[in-house]
C-alpha cells in the first residue's frame, strides 16, 4: 500500500511491503559497507552525516519544508520573509560536507 502525506488513513510499519523492502535492502547495503571500510572514520562521519539529513528531511517531508515549525520560529527571530527550513537542512549537510572534505584534505 502507497502513503501520501495527504492520506487520512495510513498503513503501519507492519503492513506497508515497500517500506519493509527498502528499509531492508539500505540495512544490508549498511551491514555490507559496515565490515571492513577502507577508513573506517569518514564512514562513521558520513554515516553520521546521512542518518542527520534523513531526520531533518523527514521532518521536511511530514510538514512539508514550507510548513515545519522550526522554520517558522526561526522566521520570526530572524525576521526573514518565508520559512527557510529547506535552505537550512540542504545548506547545512553541503557544508558540513564540505567541512569534512576539507578536514579530510588537511590530514
Amino acid at each position: 500500500m502507497f502513503t501520501t502525506s495527504t492520506m487520512r488513513v495510513r498503513a503501519n510499519f507492519g503492513e506497508n511491503r515497500l517500506l519493509q523492502s527498502l528499509c531492508g535492502v539500505y540495512l544490508m547495503v549498511w551491514i555490507v559497507t559496515a565490515i571492513g571500510p577502507l577508513h573506517p572514520d569518514d564512514w562513521l562521519l558520513e554515516n553520521v552525516l546521512v542518518f542527520t539529513f534523513m531526520i531533518l528531511h523527514s521532518a521536511g517531508a511530514h510538514y512539508t519544508y514550507a510548513e515545519v515549525p522550526y522554520g517558522f520560529w526561526l522566521k520570526d527571530v530572524l525576521n526573514l520573509s518565508r520559512n527557510h527550513y529547506d535552505r537550512i537542512v540542504h545548506l547545512g549537510i553541503l557544508s558540513s560536507t564540505r567541512c569534512n572534505s576539507r578536514v579530510q584534505r588537511a590530514l
